[in-house]
């Protein structure tokens, strides 16, 4: 009785996640029984429906038999909880039909994680502890870029809101991308940090803050890594630390 009161109280949900085999008992004959159930009260009904695909395994089904099945603990062993959730999350548009390309893992897993994300944050952190020396100026600044980059993550709920998380993690390896050109062009490690700490404070701020930026994006998919990425770039208390092997190659 205690475990139906609780699910009483936690109904209904603000999705309903299905696949494209039992669509019509999840959105006819279960939306019926609902209704029946609660009184005719709409209210009661799942927010909203999503209906995903199949996926196959190198271009074929899933089969014990050809022995084709990948083991997610296999991938957290190998990879790590947060990595092994991208790796099946970037492969294709979350609610289509998509194909899981087992081989190419270990090489997605070094572009994106561990020379994209992991290799930007160790970059900027190093960079923050050689070159800045005005950190009042570096946090006062960093604090107001980050507040600045609102769009960019309203952009981001946006596709969440509409499930769209192939979509959401492109941008934030867009941002990625952006992030490093924009250190790459400006070059702060070649500036005289006596002489230029303006400059290199107004550069590294706004690179720190595209960081947490990333960061609060990539919660959802890598909650571990968005919180060690705050520990790094701790805006709230003022601290960086270096943040080296966030993402080891393999």
């Amino acid at each position: 009785y205690k475990l139906q009161v609780t699910s009483y109280k936690k109904w209904p949900p603000d999705l309903h996640l299905i696949g494209k085999d039992i669509i019509k008992f999840h959105s006819i004959y279960w939306p019926a029984m609902l209704l029946a159930y609660f009184d005719g009260d709409e209210s009661k009904l799942p927010n909203k429906i999503f209906v995903h695909g199949f996926f196959t395994i190198n271009g074929q089904k899933m089969s014990k038999t050809l022995g084709n099945v990948i083991d997610p603990n296999d991938l957290v062993n190998k990879y790590g909880v947060d990595a092994a959730r991208w790796l099946i999350l970037s492969q294709f548009s979350f609610g289509a039909d998509g194909d899981i390309e087992g081989v190419k893992f270990k090489e997605k897993y070094n572009a994106d994680l561990a020379n994209g994300i992991g290799n930007l944050i160790a970059r900027i952190s190093a960079l923050c502890l050689k070159q800045i020396t005005d950190w009042e100026k570096f946090w006062t600044a960093a604090e107001k870029s980050y507040k600045l980059q609102v769009t960019s993550y309203k952009f981001h709920e946006t596709l969440m809101d509409n499930l769209q998380l192939y979509d959401a993690l492109k941008q934030i390896m867009r941002q990625v991308k952006s992030t490093d050109e924009y250190l790459t062009l400006n070059q702060p490690w070649k500036l005289e940090k006596d002489k230029n700490q303006e400059k290199i404070v107004k550069i590294l701020a706004q690179a720190s803050a595209s960081i947490l930026s990333i960061a609060d994006m990539l919660k959802p998919f890598l909650p571990e890594t968005s919180q060690k990425i705050k520990q790094h770039i701790n805006i709230k208390e003022k601290k960086i630390k270096s943040a080296q092997h966030l993402f080891p190659k393999k």
